[in-house]
Parts: C-alpha cells; structure tokens; sequence
C-alpha cells in the first residue's frame, strides 16, 4: 500500500484534524498501467465522516482499490478526471451522481504530490433535490399555464405601468415592452375598445385603492394578435400581490381567450330567446324586453298581426307551405322594422313588434310599407294578407299587458272591417 503523503510528522498533526472533520475527505494513489492510463485507485486516506457517505467500514476503506476491492461493477467515470488532478496537477470540482452509494457528490480535487489526488467530497443530494424539484414545479407550472391561460403580463402599480414580457407565454405583439398610462394607452394601441374603458378603468380602480391583496375578473373584447379588427373575447384575471424582493404592489393579469365559449353561450342565449321557425324574437323574450323599457316616457306603439285565412292556406298547400307562409311574414317584419325595434312571433300565426314611435303618421307609414311588401312578394304562389292592429301611448308608461289590451282591440276591430287594414287606437 503507498504511504500517505501526510502521514507523520506535523503533516499528522494534520491527519489528525481530517480525521475529525464533519467534511468526507480522502487522499487516493493512482494506479496506472504501462501506458501510464489510470486503471484504479487506493485510498491511502479516508476519514470517518467518507466511510460513513461511503457506507463502507473505515479499516475496509483504507488500502482499498475503488474498484477492484469495493465496487467492482462501479461507474468508472471518475478514474479520468482523478488521474488529470493527481498526475497533471489540474485543481477541479466534479459533481456527478454516484451510482455506488446513490448519492450527488461534489468532489473538489488537489495534488498533493505526484500520482496522489486529495479530495473533499460533500453530499449535495438534499440541494439537487430541492432544485430539481423546483425545476420540476416550474415544468409543470408551465405547462398549467401554457394550457390554462394565453397571455400573461404584470402591472406595477406605483408607477402604473404594465410590464408586456415574461418568459413563458409570448408577450402582446401590439404593445411595447413597458406600457405606460395603463388603462387609457391600450384604446390608443388597439388593444381595448372604446366603449370597455370604463369598466376596465373601474377595475384598476379597485385595485388600486384596495390594499389588501385581492382578486377580480372580467371578460372583455381585446386585440392581443396585433391583426386589425381582430378582437376575441378573453376572460381576465386580476390579482394583486405584494413582491417581497421590490418591495413593491402587483397586479397578475391572466388573459384566457374564450372566445370559442362566449360564441356558443350567445348562440345558446339567442337560441333561446329566438323563436325556431322564424328567428324573431319569441313570446316570453320580447315581453321581457318591452317591459324593460315601458317605463320610459316617450311615444310608444305595439303592433299586432294576424294572417288573414291562414287555415285556409294550411289546408289548401300544406303545413310545411304554412310553415314558409310564416317564415316569409316573418321576414318582411324583420326587412320593415327598425334594427332597435323589438320584432317577435306570439304563436300561430300571430306576431308582434314594439317602437318608439312619433305619432301616426309614423305608424301609417309603417303599415303601408308592410303591405306593399306583402303585395310584391313573389316566395309563394299567393298572396299573403294580414290585419294588423296598433296600440299607441305618448307619454304615458304602460305596461306591456295594458299595450297588448288596446292593440288586440284595434286587431279585432281590423280583421271584422274586412281584413288586410290597419286599425290603431291610442291611449286615452
């Protein structure tokens, strides 16, 4: 066995004091062969603190060859960069795993004298560990995030600024990197349309006066793609939190784009508010909508119609040229009718529309356009007749039961004054 270059003398004062150490310290002697490549090594010194890491006895660890004696199917990475310390005099750090003892290891090597290499090795596991862990969860955040949300950004709020960049979702192509004068700068960019600044100016409002760290959201239309015109619905996630490293107020805003979503929730709001064979609004809709706004003291007016012999139609070509009857009525209300004006079908072949209106010429104006559309139609084979009766108040609010009252009224009166006419009676 060689002799430990620090084995008498003061040198084993110095022993002495390795051998107390907390630090895994060995002095390994290079074994070559005739060409002088590294083939083992021989712990020539070890403490008790490296028999321990080792799981090796102390007396079993010294005069051992690393290989041949303890760990014959062991990695033999090591044996390189040992012999490049111990006979080329390269000082280095290693840090590997080590399959022998299931342990990471930092390994700083010395030469202590030609072909002797002194090493201090620490278990860094623990560290690996922990910071592999944190990769780990900084992965799967990321994939969380990539899935959950599309954009994400930050909002200093002491100087009311948002910070466009981050490093793992891509940033707003159509803003700078800083923006300043947040919320009002993004109408001027593109990103927020006028008539949402209010609500979002309210929202970082909120924010701004709650000091408490707090959460809200919203959805709004944005442009984040920087194409022009090209705003989808996007649920936002406002959170503030205090940074402890700045010392500073936050705002997160997560940006989730759920445009696909509020496409079919109005496709399923309109649906159900639409009546099936017509599209116009049905019954229970469009009393809601005109109870809404009855209270409102302007000039009002609820038609009604009724399709003049349309059991006749029914029985003479069929319910599905019925069903078209009432589609193409249906039509011709939609084409007369204002787009704010509530147009809807009551059942059968019964149909109604609300307006705010300016007196009667504005009403006979509307019905003499209605039958002249019915007498140019050329969708079926006949003639489409209607009567159509007409409720009109001035000022005074109304409920929508009391316009339906007077408008059947004047309906009744037309369908009995020889149909296909108009009748109107106004609130007294």
């Amino acid at each position: 066995m060689p002799k430990c270059p620090c084995s008498g003398g003061s040198d084993g004062f110095l022993a002495a004091c390795l051998d107390r150490m907390s630090a895994a310290v060995a002095i390994i002697h290079l074994e070559v062969d005739e060409t002088n490549n590294p083939v083992d090594f021989t712990f020539v010194y070890a403490n008790e603190a490296l028999a321990k890491l080792e799981n090796v006895q102390l007396e079993r660890l010294l005069g051992a060859s690393f290989y041949k004696d303890l760990f014959p199917d062991g990695d033999r990475k090591w044996l390189l960069p040992y012999w490049d310390t111990a006979c080329n005099g390269v000082a280095q750090t290693l840090k590997d795993y080590s399959p022998e003892i299931g342990r990471y290891l930092e390994i700083s090597c010395y030469q202590i004298a030609y072909g002797y290499c002194a090493c201090i090795i620490t278990n860094v596991s623990g560290r690996i560990y922990i910071q592999r862990e944190l990769e780990d969860a900084r992965r799967c955040m990321e994939i969380v995030l990539k899935n959950a949300i599309d954009y994400m950004f930050f909002y200093d709020v002491d100087e009311k600024t948002l910070i466009n960049d981050n490093d793992i979702l891509p940033r707003i192509s159509n803003l700078p990197l800083r923006v300043e004068n947040v919320p009002g700068s993004l109408v001027e960019y593109g990103v927020l349309q006028e008539k949402d600044l209010p609500d979002m100016e309210n929202i970082f409002s909120s924010l701004h006066e709650d000091r408490r760290e707090s959460e809200i959201t919203g959805e709004f239309a944005l442009n984040l793609t920087g194409n022009e015109g090209n705003f989808q619905w996007y649920k936002l996630i406002f959170t503030t939190y205090f940074n402890e490293v700045f010392k500073k107020r936050y705002i997160l805003v997560l940006a989730h784009n759920i445009d696909q979503e509020v496409a079919h929730r109005h496709r399923l709001e309109n649906e159900a508010s639409r009546d099936g064979l017509t599209g116009l609004y049905n019954r229970k809709t469009a009393i809601a909508m005109i109870n809404d706004i009855c209270a409102e003291e302007n000039s009002k007016a609820l038609f009604l119609f009724d399709l003049d012999d349309f059991k006749g139609i029914n029985d003479t070509y069929g319910h599905a040229v019925g069903d078209s009857t009432l589609q193409v009525f249906g039509k011709i209300l939609r084409n007369v009718f204002r787009n704010n004006d509530i147009v809807f079908r009551l059942g059968g072949d019964e149909f109604g529309a609300f307006v705010h209106g300016n007196g009667t010429d504005f009403i006979k104006n509307i019905c003499e356009r209605i039958f002249e559309t019915l007498d140019a139609q050329k969708d079926l084979p006949f003639q489409i007749r209607a009567s159509i009766g007409i409720g009109l108040s001035q000022t005074v609010r109304h409920s929508y039961m009391e316009y339906y009252q007077v408008a059947d009224k004047a309906l009744y009166s037309a369908k009995n004054g020889g149909k296909n006419v108009w009748r109107l009676d106004i609130f007294s």
